[in-house]
């Protein structure tokens, strides 16, 4: 994902990713009158062969703040797993120079183990293009379909232009270090 300048990137929303790419979408976005965003996607998932539907309302919160929740049924809700039935929380804030955003996802399956996920992720944006973070991400699955997993990344971005991003980071995880170069793209109609 990308953005199209660093104010932006201060007020950006995040986005809880219950459902499985493909299918479509309608949304709402806040404006200066509306406070209150929507979305509703429904999706097919090629691995179990089944739609899924994601709904999500966010509400504008003062002049830097959002939050959402999400709802989300159908199996293969979440990148082809057993879950059926998903709900989330996210939100963001900035203040000054920095922004937070985080979320948290519960997944669950009839009769099978919850998927629990957790995001935070802290940015500071007084560096002019320059944009160091930390993140953490943590979540743990029952049914064993996404297993355990908890790392901390520390990153920073560049903006090269008002619509491209590179990130280089890095995360100790309990398999070993893990770096990564990638550039963002993105354009806000």
């Amino acid at each position: 994902s990308g953005r199209k300048c660093r104010s932006c990137a201060r007020r950006r929303r995040p986005a809880v990713s219950m459902v499985a790419p493909g299918g479509s979408s309608a949304k709402w976005r806040p404006s200066r009158l509306i406070k209150t965003s929507a979305v509703v996607s429904g999706n097919y998932d090629d691995r179990t062969k089944r739609n899924n539907v994601y709904a999500r309302v966010g509400q504008k919160v003062g002049s830097d703040a959002y939050v959402g929740l999400s709802y989300g049924w159908g199996q293969g809700i979440s990148f082809g797993s057993t879950h059926d039935r998903g709900w989330g929380i996210d939100a963001s804030i900035a203040s000054g120079n920095w922004s937070f955003l985080g979320e948290y996802v519960g997944l669950d399956e009839a009769g099978g183990g919850p998927f629990r996920f957790g995001f935070a992720k802290l940015s500071y944006d007084g560096m002019g293009k320059l944009q160091p973070y930390i993140a953490s991400y943590n979540w743990s699955d029952k049914s064993g379909f996404f297993g355990d997993f908890k790392s901390t990344v520390y990153g920073l971005n560049y903006q090269v232009t008002p619509f491209l991003t590179i990130e280089a980071a890095m995360a100790p995880t309990a398999a070993g270090k893990t770096q990564w170069i990638q550039l963002h793209w993105g354009y806000k109609f």
